[in-house]
């Protein structure tokens, strides 16, 4: 749907509340809705649930009540990305389990990702023991709800590769490649710098040993 269409059932909507929009204000609702990274598909359906909302349709809609029906308020965010990390964490002890620490892994959660960098690495957090990995728990989603995830690594070293070099991926294979060559910069001893998105597969087998690694 368009820009023009929503235009049309916004007006229609505040003249359900005898309001009218002047060309200000409607610009004003245009840069909120794509600011917001809204298609104007969702933005046209939230009018119609801010009108069917017993306490909220009572009055004419603003941009943050639309964007409110489809982001949801940050408490909703925060509450959901917990829920998120308490399943994320159960991946993580799984795959402790089933795969150890030699091999190097990659999750197809960037914010899964992030946070095993942030609590020290596969092989730390492989290395603790049970009852240190109950306590674990807490600063885990922690960090998972904090984090960036845009600075996720590539790739978690593990202890060091089997024969063939192997990279196990957990989750959807096509997320995990993804992030593997999502252009995480690391420095070689020595100086000499490789960029794994810039570099095949084979590649970051060669030179992903976690004792040459150090992220810049």
């Amino acid at each position: 749907m368009t820009k023009t269409l929503f235009m049309r059932n916004l007006l229609g909507a505040m003249e359900m509340y005898d309001k009218t929009l002047s060309q200000v204000q409607a610009n004003i609702w245009i840069s909120s809705i794509e600011g917001a990274g809204i298609s104007w598909d969702d933005a046209i359906k939230a009018i119609g649930l801010h009108i069917q909302n017993p306490e909220n349709g009572r009055f004419a809609p603003k941009p943050a009540d639309i964007i409110k029906h489809i982001h949801g308020t940050s408490t909703d965010k925060r509450q959901q990305l917990e829920a998120e990390a308490v399943t994320e964490w159960g991946r993580v002890k799984q795959a402790l389990g089933t795969y150890g620490t030699y091999d190097s892994v990659v999750f197809d959660n960037p914010r899964t990702m992030q946070a095993v960098k942030s609590l020290g690495g596969w092989p730390s957090l492989g290395a603790m023991k049970t009852d240190d990995m109950q306590y674990m728990t807490g600063d885990f989603r922690r960090v998972y709800v904090e984090c960036d995830p845009t600075k996720c690594p590539s790739i978690l070293p593990g202890k060091f590769h089997n024969e063939d070099g192997r990279i196990r991926y957990i989750g959807d294979e096509s997320k995990c490649k993804a992030i593997q060559t999502s252009g995480t910069k690391y420095t070689l001893k020595g100086g000499d710098s490789f960029d794994t998105a810039k570099v095949n597969e084979k590649l970051i087998r060669t030179f992903a040993l976690p004792s040459a690694l150090v992220e810049e």
